[in-house]
């Protein structure tokens, strides 16, 4: 957890709160840290001098990486496994799935897939804007169904 929220903090500057709802973001729901996690995982995180605190008035408090955390996102970037890698750690797990289980990581993943495509529109000329944001939202409502045709039958 701890190198995630390092990740996150490598390009913004964010809250306990703001990480907890980045990861059920990241994950779609599927996993949402408590603040039992988060604030302990920071805490230790600026013992080791990779992040600190931001004084602002308020009851918030925002951290950022420190120079040292720079480092260590740098060299977590290094050690990153290889796509093939997680390629074959993600094939072992959905071995396990059943079929329908299967089908849902898919569509999941498709979901996925479609809604990072959204995060393009700021990049967008007006002119693909929006013919490409109606084809992908359509096509965000199919996977939707399919989602709740998937569930209806597990």
């Amino acid at each position: 957890m701890r190198h995630f929220m390092l990740l996150m903090l490598k390009t913004n500057e964010m809250t306990g709160t703001e990480i907890k709802q980045e990861f059920e973001r990241r994950t779609r729901g599927v996993w949402s840290p408590g603040p039992g996690s988060v604030y302990p995982n920071l805490a230790e995180l600026e013992t080791y001098g990779l992040v600190e605190k931001i004084e602002v008035q308020g009851r918030r408090t925002p951290y950022r990486l420190t120079e040292a955390g720079r480092n260590h996102v740098k060299m977590l970037m290094k050690r990153m496994p290889p796509e093939p890698k997680m390629r074959m750690i993600s094939m072992l797990w959905f071995s396990f799935m059943s079929p329908t289980n299967r089908a849902l990581h898919l569509v999941h993943n498709m979901a996925f897939g479609v809604d990072s495509l959204m995060e393009l529109e700021p990049l967008l000329s007006k002119k693909e804007k929006k013919p490409l944001l109606t084809e992908i939202k359509e096509v965000r409502n199919k996977l939707t169904k399919i989602t709740k045709m998937l569930e209806k039958s597990d």
